[in-house]
């Protein structure tokens, strides 16, 4: 199947720790994350707490610029997608519908 570019309808404005991209349900099309000097670990959770389950996690080095997508076909989270991040280390943003 192919990506309806016209399905996404927003870019999350980079998340620098945890956050709630929707509340709803919805796809994710695609990632971009930087990591500080440290680096770190974030997941994309389809729920509305850091418990929830992780349906796409990275391990990001230290210094690192990386994109992840287009997802074809997109992520479903049948709940919420919510951001968790280890504090201000990682600066993610998150293209959804």
């Amino acid at each position: 199947m192919a990506i309806n570019a016209s399905k996404p309808t927003g870019v999350s404005a980079g998340n620098s720790a945890d956050a709630q991209i929707t509340t709803t349900a919805g796809h994710v099309y695609w990632v971009g994350a930087t990591a500080g000097a440290t680096g770190g670990l974030f997941h994309l959770r389809d729920g509305t707490a850091d418990s929830a389950t992780s349906l796409f996690s990275v391990s990001m080095p230290a210094n690192s610029v990386a994109y992840f997508g287009p997802f074809d076909p997109p992520i479903p989270f049948a709940t919420a997608i919510r951001l968790d991040a280890p504090g201000t280390n990682l600066l993610v943003n998150v293209c959804y519908g």
